[in-house]
């Protein structure tokens, strides 16, 4: 049962780094649309 412990902890960690990836790329796209509004 350890080793299913240890993963399920490890899938939960990929998840929280999928939803932090997922909210950078929003904040990514925000500024880029900022910066293209300015470059024009």
């Amino acid at each position: 049962m350890k080793t299913k412990t240890k993963i399920d902890n490890l899938q939960e960690i990929i998840q929280q780094h999928a939803a932090q990836i997922a909210g950078l790329e929003k904040e990514r796209e925000f500024y880029y649309q900022k910066l293209r509004e300015v470059e024009m």
